[in-house]
């Protein structure tokens, strides 16, 4: 076994010394201790991409002058990284959220400022074509079967508010198979099935989303985006795939007919881009990042159809968008602590929901149910009625920031990642735990159910992908 060497982040350093400021005030100005400063400096912790971002805009320096990310940093490719999570944000309630804007608005254009043209591109930000379609690779580390044996558990009405962290769920350590890209960082932000379940699509650290073909373990090709990180990806009923992308000083949402490589659409933002969704008849895109607005467009007419935009103008950004199953509703997690619901086509709010202490970092809804089930950094899985805001289940299975949830296409189960290291499988009903499935020693930041059930993928920080068996 390898010991991992930790470097100490000289650049950081030294642009801090460099102006004079001592490691105390650094701390101040992030909203984080001392000590952790001096971790980042010294390469015990790599900084949450939440306070990589606070440390460029108060050094004025890219990541690559701050030494913060692998590639660029004294921390190798090969190395595990440990990251530091942001501290609980501030307990501010945000506004009644304003109503929907219509497309009259002229701020609001393809290009991102009126007078710009739709960019379509299918190379990178500095002109250069990434990988030719339809490249395969057999670079893949499978792993062997396992059985999963499954707890049963009794049932319960969702008349009143559960509270469950326990019994102890039956724990599995070994997926049927694992999926590594030998071309990316393998940092998986977020995963999306196509419809029939054949393939997987990712959205990765790296400017290039890759389509897997799980039956032959092979990723069949790449979609080069306009910016350095994908940080959403979904797939339409008709199969288009959209990715969310984004850097420090831009972002774009792009949409493909897969397979086909030249991009159907693409949206570019002057900031960065964190959430796209399909909505379930696949006509249109919601997206939403570093900034206060919802878009939707329909991409096939290149139209913003209507955007809804936070009342609360201390708002960060939006981490996910998610259509309710029949295309009426929208829901919105955020860097404030709540989830907002309201009316897709009329604006008008429904719910705010405010029950996580931190920030809400996914969501599902309920299949066929106006009920969503988030995740948060405060480590809780919560369910709730979409409609009233009532909270219904509260999961505290986690013993670490949760990032991903989904919910399984039967209702009965969901699956949640976390900082843990862990995806659980839990009842909807109930909240009782199910099965643990111990990942790789890495974050999880993404779970995703195929569409039959059958299996369960899961994504983390730098270890690439996992493929799970679903509950029978």
């Amino acid at each position: 076994m390898t010991t991992e060497v930790k470097k100490p982040n000289y650049l950081l350093r030294h642009e801090r010394e460099l102006r004079g400021w001592s490691r105390n005030y650094v701390a101040e100005q992030l909203e984080v201790d001392i000590v952790t400063v001096g971790r980042w400096e010294r390469g015990d912790r790599f900084p949450h991409p939440y306070h990589r971002q606070k440390l460029c805009k108060l050094f004025e320096k890219n990541v690559q002058d701050l030494g913060l990310l692998p590639e660029t940093s004294n921390t190798s490719d090969s190395q595990s990284l440990a990251l530091d999570r942001p501290l609980q944000a501030s307990d501010t309630s945000l506004q009644t959220p304003d109503t929907l804007h219509q497309t009259s608005d002229p701020s609001l254009s393809a290009s991102g400022t009126p007078d710009q043209p739709i960019q379509v591109s299918s190379k990178n930000e500095q002109g250069r074509d990434i990988f030719s379609p339809f490249r395969r690779h057999r670079r893949i580390f499978l792993m062997g079967l396992v059985g999963l044996s499954v707890t049963a558990l009794a049932g319960s009405s969702w008349g009143a508010a559960t509270h469950c962290s326990s019994p102890q769920p039956t724990i599995q350590s070994k997926p049927l198979y694992q999926l590594i890209d030998p071309n990316t960082h393998n940092w998986i932000n977020h995963l999306a099935y196509s419809p029939d379940g054949s393939m997987l699509a990712v959205a990765d650290g790296n400017n290039v989303s890759a389509v897997w073909n799980l039956q032959e373990r092979a990723i069949v090709c790449y979609y080069p985006t306009l910016n350095r990180w994908i940080n959403d990806i979904s797939w339409s009923k008709n199969d288009f795939l959209a990715t969310a992308n984004g850097s420090f000083s831009a972002g774009s949402i792009q949409v493909w007919h897969f397979p086909e490589q030249k991009p159907l659409f693409s949206l570019p933002r002057n900031y960065s881009m964190r959430t796209v969704s399909w909505s379930p008849t696949g006509n249109h895109i919601a997206f939403a990042g570093h900034g206060t607005t919802v878009e939707v467009w329909n991409p096939f007419t290149a139209q913003l159809v209507s955007h809804y935009t936070y009342a609360a103008p201390n708002l960060t950004g939006i981490n996910r968008v998610k259509w309710s199953f029949d295309a009426r509703y929208l829901a919105s997690a955020d860097d404030s602590n709540t989830v907002h619901v309201w009316e897709a086509t009329t604006g008008k709010p429904i719910t705010c929901y405010r029950e996580h202490q931190n920030r809400v970092m996914d969501i599902a809804w309920g299949p066929g149910e106006y009920r969503i089930a988030s995740v948060s950094t405060d480590h809780t899985a919560r369910i709730w009625d979409a409609l009233s805001g009532r909270s219904i289940v509260t999961y505290t299975g986690h013993k670490d920031e949760v990032h991903g949830i989904d919910w399984s296409p039967d209702k009965q189960y969901l699956a949640s990642g976390s900082y843990d290291n862990t995806i659980q499988i839990w009842e909807a009903l109930t909240g009782q735990p199910i099965v643990t499935y111990a990942g790789p020693d890495s974050h999880i930041l993404t779970v995703c159910w195929s569409a039959n059930g059958k299996l369960l993928a899961s994504g983390s920080q730098g270890k690439g992908i996992e493929v799970w068996p679903g509950p029978p």
